[in-house]
């Protein structure tokens, strides 16, 4: 297992990935990760939220 900071991180809208709907694009330490949300609402509020906090990735999913 891995851990990854978002501190210098990039999230965005995945809108050239067109398999899944709500989409998010997190690019960090080299890596990218797609990561879908519920619904748009929930896209938008990922993007703010990973703008301002630092996470790993373990602790997204134990929000989700």
């Amino acid at each position: 297992v891995r851990s990854y900071t978002l501190q210098h991180a990039e999230s965005g809208l995945a809108s050239d990935y067109v398999k899944r709907k709500n989409v998010i694009r997190v690019r960090m330490e080299g890596e990218q990760f797609l990561l879908q949300a519920r619904d748009v609402p929930g896209v938008i509020e990922w993007i703010e939220v990973s703008g301002v906090v630092v996470w790993s990735v373990d602790a997204w999913w134990d929000v989700c």
